[in-house]
């Protein structure tokens, strides 16, 4: 016990803070010095930015350690790691210790849990403050034991006294209960918690690895039982990991939504739905919001979500003042237009996405009448708070409406002070001028911190993070082509094809959700977490790494097809891949243990898929000659394409290869992406939403291999590609019959 000293302490945080930040074994020194002088095992994270308290926190609170140590950053705002760790602590969680990273080194606090010798140590050596914290228990409701509940769960299955979805229930009841904080799947439900567990380490034998995680030292009456537990949690995770989508979503119930819509919002909330006429492009729009729509905003007709907006795009168009206003010389007042006073109203309720419905976008020139929008979009980022760190929790924009003419509606030109004789100021708040524009006199659903702001006169009105703008759009002699520099601002999805039977029943997605808490997963789904790459890079550093070369080499790959072509990507798709990619990883790791090369390389290639659908193909058109590769081009590339597009079909993913057909031993024990689709979100990501036409996508919950290739046999007919293969094919196929091709139907 000689080495357990302040020096001996010390030495091991300095050798974690001068290691590579990319070494995974840079905290094994503390580690080791805190199994050999406590027998206990810890964690520990050099943490240095606010925006990764979250991850970080998480990262080390997974392994479910007894004592974990932050060694931060000076500056770092230590209210918002308490508030984290406090989020996410666990039953097994004993003692934090959090200090900072320059020496001398400033020990902050020991968050007590639970007392033990480390706790002790540190307080009496390191001379440093303790608090007692609340001990987390596991619920009443599991009696102490999960051992029990879950066998009373079993017994009541095999008298087919519940059902398959009434047990998948009570596991998530058990999970809600318990869980402190988003545990993902570490979560404390017997049969989940274990089949993770034997995934991991499947070579331990099932028995042993379950009873090691139950505390026994030798098998009992019990085995037999706790077996079935494991077994019917590897059948009920598909019902039960699902906490970061809609149920509907993930599990296929909706047959309109498909998860690419979801996908491309959260990578950014500016979409272009393109098809021919009839195919549901507005429908979807008001599906959003329906599905999001709290009781406080619903019309009692059923008719019109108040999230919702629809603004009828007219061919005359050619500046911004049907959407923005003007100044009215002759009223001598500000005209706020539907558009603005809609933003307004976001405002209002930050928590709930609103949505604009600009319908027949392309009918007047979109780059005249959007300009500033498509500039201020591209002035998104996180703002900095008072304390210099970021809000990672909003995104804010530049300023669309000047606060100038929002003073004017706190003027009251009847009313003139008798000293300066000009027009009493009201001093109205964000609240009292939304009321105003909308000629309400109340309402009394607005949180009142955000009511009370002054934002509007202050700052004016930016584009609220909340707020999805999404343009239908036709191809036909009547409309306007897009330029790239919109195209490049904006996400595209085709909705052509489909089968018409599949229109039947489509009514009854027009509906509000009743269930309050189902409401909010819908409200939650369509939150943007990302603005830069970095971002993404910073929130999942396991895969950072991989992230920075995969990407880079494959859109280089594109630029090398399209080299001499105005075609070429640039910084900002590549921005947006990566953001893709961290949304998809987000979900994922919200269902799985672990993320392996190959669901890492199943997400990217689902991302590229998916960006070249909506980024890249949209603005390629041309002839013959425009595609053409020269013999000097081909032989310096090494390539014998025919032309650009086939070397650029080559290019794109099969997803076809992704995913084999489950084997009955992986049915029983899946890992990685042998998991049944349905079940982890990948493979079920890709069955769902492969391609491009995703206005009729029919599944069945918890679908099977055979699913799958029903799905496939269903639309994957001629004249509805869903893959960027089947896509770019179709325009080889054009330009072979055209002499001219382009995405656009």
């Amino acid at each position: 016990m000689d080495n357990i000293t302040h020096a001996s302490f010390e030495e091991a945080i300095r050798a974690l803070i001068v290691a590579d930040p990319k070494n995974n074994a840079k905290g094994n020194a503390l580690k080791n010095w805190v199994k050999n002088a406590f027998n206990c095992d810890a964690r520990v994270s050099h943490t240095t930015e606010d925006k990764a308290l979250g991850n970080r926190v998480s990262e080390q609170f997974r392994h479910k350690a007894p004592i974990v140590v932050f060694v931060c950053k000076k500056d770092l705002n230590i209210d918002t790691l308490r508030s984290q760790i406090a989020s996410h602590a666990y039953p097994e969680l004993e003692t934090v210790l959090i200090m900072t990273d320059q020496e001398p080194f400033e020990y902050i606090v020991v968050l007590e849990y639970k007392k033990n010798e480390f706790s002790n140590w540190a307080i009496k050596t390191l001379n440093v403050a303790s608090e007692e914290m609340d001990s987390i228990e596991l619920p009443e409701n599991a009696d102490h034991t999960l051992e029990k509940t879950i066998q009373d769960y079993i017994t009541q299955y095999d008298d087919e006294k519940i059902s398959d979805k009434d047990l998948a229930d009570r596991y998530k009841k058990v999970y809600e209960s318990a869980g402190q904080g988003r545990q993902g799947i570490e979560t404390q439900l017997f049969g989940i918690k274990y089949t993770i567990q034997l995934k991991d380490k499947p070579q331990s034998g099932e028995k042993s690895i379950v009873y090691k995680a139950l505390g026994k030292d030798e098998y009992g009456s019990m085995g037999d039982e706790m077996m079935r537990g494991v077994k019917i949690g590897i059948e009920l995770r598909k019902h039960i990991g699902q906490f970061s989508l809609p149920k509907e979503v993930l599990s296929g119930e909706i047959k309109t939504i498909s998860i690419d819509y979801i996908n491309a919002i959260r990578t950014k909330p500016f979409l272009l739905l393109a098809g021919i006429s009839g195919t549901g492009k507005s429908r979807i729009v008001r599906e959003f919001a329906f599905k999001s729509c709290p009781k406080y905003l619903q019309d009692k007709e059923g008719a019109t979500p108040g999230n919702y907006c629809m603004i009828e795009v007219k061919p005359n168009w050619h500046d911004s003042t049907e959407l923005l206003g003007y100044y009215s010389n002759l009223s001598k007042s500000y005209q706020f237009k539907k558009f603005v006073k809609f933003l307004v109203k976001a405002k209002m309720f930050p928590d709930v996405p609103f949505f604009v419905c600009l319908d027949e976008m392309n009918l007047a020139p979109v780059e005249q009448y959007f300009a500033e929008f498509l500039s201020i979009l591209e002035t998104r980022k996180h703002p900095k708070k008072a304390d210099g760190g970021v809000d990672m929790s909003t995104i804010s924009t530049g300023v669309i409406i000047e606060p100038k003419y929002f003073r004017e509606l706190s003027t009251m030109s009847s009313a003139i002070n008798q000293q300066t004789g000009e027009a009493f100021d009201q001093k109205l708040t964000d609240r009292d001028i939304y009321l105003k524009l909308f000629s309400i006199d109340s309402e009394s659903d607005i949180n009142e911190d955000v009511g009370s702001r002054t934002d509007l006169t202050t700052i004016g009105l930016s584009l609220p993070d909340n707020v999805i703008i999404i343009g239908t759009v036709n191809m036909d002699d009547t409309t306007h082509q897009f330029s790239r520099k919109v195209i490049d601002r904006a996400m595209t999805i085709e909705m052509n094809g489909g089968k018409l039977e599949d229109m039947f029943g489509g009514s009854k997605d027009l509906d509000y959700i009743e269930d309050e808490e189902e409401q909010k997963k819908w409200q939650h789904s369509f939150s943007q977490r990302y603005v830069t790459a970095d971002e993404v890079l910073e929130t999942h550093p396991e895969q950072a790494e991989d992230i920075k070369r995969i990407l880079p080499e494959r859109l280089e790959a594109i630029n090398r097809a399209l080299k001499g072509t105005p075609f070429e990507v640039s910084y900002r798709v590549l921005n947006e891949l990566t953001i893709m990619v961290g949304v998809m990883l987000d979900d994922k790791k919200n269902q799985m243990a672990t993320i392996d090369e190959t669901i890492l390389e199943n997400i990217i290639n689902q991302a590229v898929n998916n960006i070249l659908l909506m980024k890249i193909l949209p603005r390629i058109e041309g002839d013959a000659e425009m595609f053409a590769l020269s013999e000097d081009y081909k032989r310096r590339m090494g390539v014998q394409y025919n032309d650009r597009l086939e070397w650029l079909k080559a290019l794109a993913p099969d997803l076809s290869a992704q995913a084999p057909a489950p084997t009955a031993e992986a049915e029983e024990a899946p890992t990685g992406d042998d998991v049944p689709a349905g079940e982890d979100g990948m493979n079920k990501d890709r069955n769902i939403s492969e391609g491009n036409d995703m206005s009729s996508t029919s599944l069945e919950e918890g679908v099977s291999s055979e699913g799958n290739e029903e799905i496939k046999r269903d639309y994957g007919h001629d004249d509805h590609p869903l893959t960027a293969k089947e896509k770019i094919q179709e325009m080889i196929d054009r330009l072979n019959n055209q002499d001219f091709t382009r995405f656009w139907p």
